[in-house]
């Protein structure tokens, strides 16, 4: 994620750069958020508006307008190391932009306050969520039933009949998702295993405090990374 440079006066080529938070100084610590901006496939993108800091708006011109994914993610690079910050590797990409359905989704994360994009066809204002949560995997192995409970979080849902011989894969999918209490965003993935009689059962996109229980069964959670919301 974007970490905030403590001596903004420091060589660039720098191998070590001091950041602020590993100053050890009290209120130094930055809470880092995630921003969100989703660009029409077809505008270029020629600026991005942050926040310097004093807190005041701060407009960073690009070199050139950037219509490309490649070219939007490179020129948001320079843009964000030319006000003193940088990617430090760690937790989630700060910068990343990739192509949804019509749009060119950017996503910065870090402890820059990012305003919006400056584009062809206007600004587009930038989406912030800075409430850091875990976003895990969930598996279980389960043989099939009729009018088994589905529980989440202590609330239960009673599922129809999804008993191995008859029910497919998508049956299954479709019952977990469309019940009642079935987290939001989450995702089902179900494979149905006819060597030995179990759907193999994978949630995706939920967040670490949610806890599974099919049939009696624990889901066991996994693969987790950070993430905000």
């Amino acid at each position: 994620m974007l970490k905030q440079i403590a001596n903004l006066d420091q060589n660039s080529g720098n191998t070590f750069k001091l950041l602020t938070d590993e100053t050890g100084c009290c209120g130094d610590s930055i809470t880092p958020c995630k921003y969100v901006a989703a660009v029409p496939v077809a505008n270029s993108v020629s600026a991005v508006v942050v926040k310097d800091r004093d807190g005041n708006n701060q407009t960073v011109t690009f070199a050139a307008a950037a219509t490309t994914v490649k070219a939007i993610r490179d020129a948001l690079v320079t843009a964000v190391n030319s006000v003193g910050y940088e990617d430090d590797g760690n937790v989630l990409p700060g910068i990343s932009v990739e192509t949804v359905s019509t749009n060119k989704v950017v996503t910065i994360v870090g402890e820059l306050i990012v305003v919006s994009l400056t584009t062809s066809g206007g600004s587009v204002a930038a989406t912030a969520t800075c409430t850091e949560v875990g976003i895990c995997e969930f598996y279980v192995e389960w043989g099939g039933g009729a009018s088994k409970v589905l529980t989440v979080n202590g609330v239960n849902a009673t599922l129809g009949d999804l008993t191995f011989a008859t029910a497919s894969a998508a049956n299954v999918k479709s019952a977990l998702e469309g019940a009642a209490n079935w987290p939001s965003g989450a995702v089902a993935t179900v494979v149905k295993n006819t060597d030995d009689s179990i759907f193999e059962i994978t949630v995706t996109n939920a967040q670490s405090t949610v806890a599974f229980i099919l049939d009696g069964l624990r889901l066991t959670r996994s693969n987790c990374i950070v993430d905000y919301v």
